[in-house]
């Protein structure tokens, strides 16, 4: 089956009541690799600074030397670990904790300095990584409150960094603050031009799904009319015609009858269509693509007189005509397609199998839309519809589509 069947984007839109954004798939990626990057650089730098944290038991008292380092490294830790497992509710409440510990324990030193001082002219281990700070905040929060936090926290890891310095390793407090400030500022602002092109990508990838759709309902409703066009020429005007000729005969009164049959069908298709009819449809759209194609079907009875709307059959069948156009280009020239009806009162089922190639659903690139628009797309515009791929690598693939009807 297809590689390029990618999942429906996740849209990137914005609460009218609250304002408040939800982030779309692209940026949602970019922004767990980030939290994961943080936790691993906490805990690179934990065993870079342990010297450091060692040094400073003879300076500091002993409650921060020991537990500033261990709340500090263990919150930024815990970033990395709760975006490493997926946990996405958790990551911007675990980079709070973070920035916060690390605040804390700079605004303590005073309160634990033991009026020693430090000769090292790095200063104290948490003035080492405020550009790592720098990119959980800018993780955390969005670009203006990210940049003011970030002033914020290295105007104190500064003052306070110089508190424990002799003065001979003093320098002028302005490049000071310039320095740590500029440094850091550039972690951050990377990690929010990443976000923001993420968040670009999503809405690109967003408008690009919906002008699918839109062009797939359009191209629909060409073929209805066309449909209807045939008809109208077929058979009204083969009987209006009739009538100019024949006169009122018994053969036209015939023509005539069948005519309004036909047109009455016709309109009644185009709102609702018989179990039996629905099924010789989809039947026929998979023989129209390949006629080498299995086709079974299951009926679950009493279907009785049951019908189904025509925009639901019409939706089916186009998204498992790509399902099976999607599985002969790409499942294997010795692949076998299978496709399955089912129907009951409340309920069709499709699924399209195949036992070719397969592929690996994970690894399916964001871009690519695929059967995202394709099929997924279409039945998730459908009320009640919805489509499931299931595919491995050397496993084949199945694509399920379902329409429950509306209680």
């Amino acid at each position: 089956m297809a590689t390029d069947a990618s999942p429906a984007p996740r849209l990137t839109d914005r609460s009218a009541r609250t304002g408040e954004r939800t982030p779309g798939d692209a940026e949602l990626r970019i922004t767990r690799q980030f939290a994961i990057f943080v936790g691993a650089g906490y805990f690179a730098y934990g065993a870079l600074c342990l010297g450091n944290i060692a040094k400073s038991f003879d300076y500091m008292a002993g409650w921060w030397a020991f537990g500033a380092p261990i709340v500090v490294f263990g919150s930024g830790i815990a970033v990395g670990v709760v975006a490493a497992v997926n946990a996405r509710h958790l990551v911007r409440p675990a980079i709070i904790v973070a920035v916060i510990a690390y605040l804390v324990a700079a605004l303590l030193v005073p309160v634990a300095w033991k009026n020693g001082t430090y000769s090292d002219e790095r200063g104290l281990w948490f003035s080492q990584f405020p550009g790592l700070v720098g990119v959980a905040i800018g993780v955390g929060w969005p670009r203006g409150r990210a940049l003011l936090y970030l002033l914020v926290l290295t105007t104190v890891a500064t003052f306070m960094s110089r508190v424990v310095r002799p003065s001979d390793l003093v320098v002028p407090l302005g490049p000071d603050l310039a320095f740590a400030f500029a440094y850091s500022m550039t972690f951050t602002a990377a990690v929010i031009i990443g976000a923001r092109t993420a968040r670009l990508l999503d809405e690109t990838r967003a408008d690009a799904f919906h002008l699918a759709a839109r062009a797939a309902a359009a191209r629909a409703r060409e073929s209805e009319r066309a449909r209807f066009d045939a008809l109208t020429h077929d058979g009204v005007m083969t009987a209006l015609l009739g009538a100019a000729r024949m006169g009122n005969t018994d053969s036209l009164r015939s023509l005539a009858s069948n005519t309004i049959a036909e047109l009455g069908v016709e309109q009644s298709a185009s709102y609702s269509v018989p179990a039996s009819a629905a099924i010789a449809q989809l039947q026929s759209a998979v023989t129209d693509i390949d006629d080498t194609v299995a086709f079974t079907d299951t009926r679950h009875p009493p279907l009785g007189l049951t019908t189904y709307p025509q925009d639901v059959v019409r939706t089916m069948s186009a998204a498992m005509a790509e399902a099976v156009r999607n599985a002969l280009r790409h499942a294997g020239a010795d692949a076998v397609i299978a496709v399955e009806v089912t129907v009951s009162a409340n309920r069709l089922n499709i699924q399209i199998t195949d036992n070719g190639v397969g592929f690996d659903l994970g690894r399916v690139p964001p871009h690519r839309l695929g059967l995202a628009v394709s099929v997924r797309g279409r039945m998730e515009q459908l009320g009640g519809g919805e489509a499931t791929i299931d595919s491995a690598l050397g496993r084949g693939t199945r694509v399920t589509l379902t329409w429950a009807r509306p209680s």
